[in-house]
């Protein structure tokens, strides 16, 4: 049952022209339901109040600040939303969690500072805020839910605690002047579409606890130019560096085995592609759409091309598979090059597949493709076998294809 302060409280709100609702839950602690006010443009949560509810505030268009006082340890989910005006809210110590789209679309919110204390920002807490340049964050944060700084299209740099290890999926999408990001614990690891479409970051984020480049992770950053993936890194998933159109230089690890499908697709400045010995699939259309690509080698490791690997790229002249081969089944490594967790035997040798399968129609639509060089591999299966597309199919006339020896 409430106390008399509430009662109180709720009697001078009603002269102001308030509309307040509370509510008592099984524990005795006080959530704030929601408050209706015309009008109302600051408003100071009262320090009875333990939580404040899911939509307590939402669509207040007219509110531009908000106190939350120490008593307060959960704002809801929804509890700001669409508060087009909210330009300031003071957090005090006592918060320990921000629930799902705790502030969403609070337009004009500019700055927002987070007590000791807090544990959890949930899912979309800040997503559409699109005039914050400064989110600090203290470092008892654990968890920072998937889409939390979407669309915070003015925020350009931001440091995440070293207390924070689990970070969701498109964390910084569309954070389109994000340049810096600091990560403080060096066990966290990036999640799928972390920075899509952060089109002014300058330079990959890689964190030493990462063996792989989640799904989209770096999708349409064009401020890309020059792409080094570090040893330790196993597989580049799908769509990874998607359409980042400035791309022109990337380097691969020999600890890489996987490419996903379309991981490089429409990097349309993507000149030169190193790889070093170690990879084994190259997925789907992952090299397709590239306009500059004229050359480009592929170790004698990989055993396995997705179909149209190279479609639709109008200038490349000259694809090498299994390069560095020889006849004894195996690829040469400079002494240490084939990186962690490479399988290679006490002669410095990793081995290369008896059988290379390429897939469906992998040079389609490459009308200045001039030679295609398979004299590296072993044996290469082409497809075809049921009738269906091989991996020539849909190729321009002229090409030479160097097949390996018998």
């Amino acid at each position: 049952m409430m106390d008399r302060k509430i009662e109180t409280y709720l009697a001078k709100a009603g002269m102001l022209g308030l509309k307040i609702a509370f509510e008592e839950k099984d524990d005795g602690s006080i959530v704030l339901e929601r408050v209706q006010a015309p009008g109302l443009k600051k408003y100071r949560v009262p320090d009875f109040v333990n939580e404040i509810g899911q939509q307590a505030f939402a669509r207040s268009e007219e509110l531009e600040s908000v106190l939350i006082p120490s008593s307060v340890k959960v704002i809801g989910r929804l509890a700001f939303l669409v508060c087009r005006n909210l330009r300031r809210v003071v957090l005090t110590k006592g918060l320990k969690s921000l629930g799902y789209g705790a502030f969403d679309d609070c337009e004009r919110l500019e700055q927002i500072t987070l007590p000791e204390g807090v544990v959890r920002v949930g899912d979309y807490a800040f997503s559409g805020c699109v005039r914050l340049r400064e989110a600090g964050l203290p470092g008892s944060v654990k968890s920072i839910g998937h889409h939390a700084f979407n669309k915070c299209t003015a925020l350009e740099e931001i440091t995440l605690p070293e207390g924070t290890d689990e970070l969701g999926r498109d964390l910084f999408s569309d954070c389109r002047r994000l340049k810096k990001i600091r990560v403080l614990n060096p066990e966290a690891v990036f999640a799928d579409e972390t920075f899509l479409r952060c089109y002014s970051l300058p330079e990959a984020v890689f964190l030493p606890k990462m063996t792989e480049l989640p799904e989209g992770l770096f999708r349409s950053c064009h401020g890309l130019c020059r792409l080094v993936i570090p040893e330790g890194i196993r597989e580049v998933g799908r769509e990874a560096v998607r359409y980042c159109t400035n791309l022109e230089t990337l380097e691969l690890p020999a600890s890489l085995r996987i490419i996903g499908e379309k991981a490089f697709i429409k990097c349309a400045k993507l000149e030169s592609v190193h790889f070093k010995p170690g990879v084994e699939v190259i997925g789907r259309r992952s090299f397709s759409e590239l306009d500059k690509l004229e050359e480009i080698e592929f170790p004698a490791t990989v055993s396995e091309f997705g179909e149209e690997t190279f479609n639709l790229c109008p200038n490349l002249r000259k694809v090498v598979i299994g390069a560095g081969g020889n006849a004894g089944g195996a690829v040469n490594a400079a002494a240490g090059a084939a990186g962690p967790g490479c399988a290679a035997d006490s002669g410095g040798e990793i081995r290369i597949p008896s059988v290379v399968r390429l897939g469906r129609r992998m040079f389609r639509g490459c009308p200045k493709l001039e030679t295609v060089d398979l004299s590296g591999c072993r044996a290469v299966d082409i497809g075809g076998a049921d009738g269906g597309f091989t991996a020539f199919s849909q190729m321009c006339g002229g090409v030479r294809v160097i097949m390996p020896p018998k």
